[in-house]
């Protein structure tokens, strides 16, 4: 199912491929699954912005403890191989991900993630 169409509890209302930085988890963080306490953005980026597309990011609003998510990137609509995995620390910088739109005929790209855990400390 394509992340513009789902509502992922923790992450917000999806818009355009991106889940909207406006929709942030509320709520105690320190509680819960690590799948809430992920956040997925698109921001604006002058490379992407020429292929009229955002920048997509991920972040961690937990403010105790590190996380690693494995998320799954999809070309058109089509699941690439392999996942990306990154680790977020608490209040780190958001880890970019890649632009929305890439090539020429400005073809879609998004994440989903799949999997989030936390790390021992």
């Amino acid at each position: 199912m394509r992340l513009d169409t789902m509502l992922l509890a923790g992450l917000g209302l999806a818009i355009g491929g991106l889940v909207s930085p406006s929709h942030a988890v509320t709520g105690d963080v320190s509680a819960g699954d690590a799948m809430d306490h992920i956040r997925l953005s698109a921001v604006y980026d002058a490379d992407c912005a020429r292929r009229h597309g955002k920048r997509a990011r991920v972040q961690s609003i937990d403010t105790r403890r590190t996380i690693e998510v494995q998320l799954e990137r999809y070309f058109m609509d089509v699941r690439q191989a392999g996942r990306s995995v990154v680790v977020l620390t608490p209040e780190a910088e958001p880890v970019l991900l890649g632009c929305s739109r890439v090539l020429a005929d400005e073809a879609e790209q998004y994440w989903q993630p799949v999997r989030a855990m936390y790390l021992a400390p």
